[in-house]
């Protein structure tokens, strides 16, 4: 294993707005977390780290 990059995992939380409602997950996250590309996000909820209701 290579410990010259660091893993690091951050946990990132928001009310989506009701206007959002009907919106494509991936949508609503690239909306709401600008700062990350929506191809990363898809990712994220392809591989279940996204969880919505806390499941």
């Amino acid at each position: 294993m290579d410990y010259s990059e660091e893993l690091v995992m951050t946990r990132l939380a928001a009310e989506v707005p009701y206007e959002m409602a009907g919106m494509r997950l991936d949508q609503v996250l690239a909306e709401l977390f600008a700062d990350y590309s929506r191809s990363k996000l898809q990712t994220w909820v392809k591989s279940g780290r996204v969880q919505v209701n806390c499941q």
